[in-house]
């Protein structure tokens, strides 16, 4: 069951009430999806445990949507809740006066053995914390890491890349490069040892710059930058056997399964930048490339798109920033 807010501008304010009925009348249902919105910017909702645990027993995938709820007791409570749960995806609220609503990603792994996919927030991820979950969630294969503490070494993750009963086949990373560039960087290279990756979302990327990124996932690959010629033709200056080896290596890193990506705030939005990502990452089907704002706009042409285009035969959706206007005419 999905439920959904208005596009019209109403609102679905009350998501209690609609537990409530679940439970009550559906009892066997496994997968929700909630999106609401308060009456006021100022309005607090908590979800009661009676409800939640009624409704809670059978759940697999439970989707809270991106407003914040209260559930007294936290995350412990939601896991006890919740058991068989495969699906996670909440942004609790705390009270500040009440230490018993924390929020720990371990209680959702001790609680829900089965656990695939986790985005909770507020989590302030590190490497105890993080090499903990992963040892204790087997078949997780989807992981949001939305905040990431300035203690958290290059070594973040490593309990990722080790043995597993399943891939990591999803991945939202907060980089927080500005802070610290060259751990970002590590943090990359890691990422691009996640073989059979299928989506890879990145925040808070400046002031890395696109090509730079590409060159950390694609481990070394691209050796010679790709030319956009007038006219949009590409060429790499490569002969049959360096491509071949380059074909060879895609199968030990991340970019030969990718098919989404997703880069908040980087620099260098360019020609070269988005050849090198075509060329680097041949099966993705979504790309959206957000540049820092005002600081690096972008500068992409129409021959660079036509190309990409055509090195990326499966891309179906594409958002980029330029200054450029490409497709004005």
């Amino acid at each position: 069951l999905a439920v959904d807010a208005s596009p019209f501008g109403g609102s679905f304010p009350e998501p209690q009430r609609l537990l409530d009925r679940l439970a009550k009348y559906c009892p066997r249902l496994q997968h929700l999806s909630i999106s609401f919105r308060h009456h006021t910017s100022a309005a607090r909702q908590t979800l009661e445990i009676r409800a939640l645990a009624l409704l809670g027993r059978r759940l697999l995938t439970l989707d809270l949507g991106a407003v914040a709820v209260r559930i007294e007791g936290g995350s412990r409570i939601l896991a006890a809740c919740c058991p068989q749960l495969e699906r996670l995806c909440a942004q609790l609220r705390q009270q500040h006066d009440q230490p018993f609503d924390s929020v720990d990603p371990n209680d959702i792994a001790r609680g829900c053995p089965r656990l695939q996919d986790l985005d909770l927030a507020p989590v302030d991820w590190n490497d105890t914390v993080l090499a903990q979950f992963a040892a204790e969630s087997p078949r997780l294969q989807s992981l949001s890491l939305r905040h990431v503490t300035p203690d958290a070494s290059e070594a973040l993750l490593s309990p990722l890349l080790a043995p597993r009963e399943h891939r990591i086949l999803v991945l939202h990373l907060a980089l927080h490069a500005r802070s610290d560039p060259e751990r970002a960087l590590a943090w990359l290279d890691g990422v691009s040892q996640l073989v059979g990756l299928r989506s890879l979302c990145l925040d808070y990327a400046a002031p890395l710059r696109l090509q730079a990124i590409v060159s950390v996932l694609h481990r070394g690959v691209m050796a010679t930058p790709v030319v956009v010629a007038a006219g949009g033709s590409v060429g790499d200056g490569r002969g049959e056997g360096s491509t071949a080896a380059a074909v060879a290596k895609l199968s030990h890193c991340c970019c030969g399964s990718l098919a989404v990506l997703t880069v908040h705030g980087c620099h260098g939005v360019d020609d070269d930048a988005l050849m090198s990502l075509a060329e680097a990452c041949p099966q993705l089907q979504q790309l959206r490339v957000f540049p820092d704002s005002w600081r690096e706009v972008g500068d992409v042409s129409d021959a660079a798109l036509s190309a990409l285009l055509r090195r990326a035969p499966r891309l179906r959706s594409l958002s980029l920033g330029s200054r450029a206007r490409p497709l004005a005419a």
